[in-house]
């Protein structure tokens, strides 16, 4: 089960644990939604070739893989991890 949200997302920057590299659409962090132990894989889409670099605080839309109904709603606030490494977290805008 795929479900695509539009989110604001902090990306952290590399001395608050983050990135130091930017990455594109098709980056594939995992997702855990407060409340949830559960991590599930995501795909980012972003528009037109864009580029996101760490420290940035952006809008854009997630494919979220394997997602439950409950987790997923308006105002859902969530952490990003590559590996074990928490790289961001935002909120749902939108749940298409």
């Amino acid at each position: 089960m795929k479900h695509q949200i539009k989110t604001q997302v902090y990306f952290f920057n590399e001395s608050e644990g983050g990135r130091n590299i930017p990455f594109g659409s098709g980056f594939n962090p995992k997702i855990k939604f407060d409340g949830s132990i559960d991590e599930l894989f995501t795909s980012l889409v972003l528009d037109n070739d864009d580029i996101v670099f760490p420290g940035d605080n952006v809008k854009l839309k997630l494919i979220v893989k394997g997602a439950s109904d409950f987790y997923l709603h308006k105002g859902a606030s969530f952490e990003l991890f590559e590996g074990s490494r928490k790289i961001g977290e935002g909120s749902v805008l939108l749940v298409e």
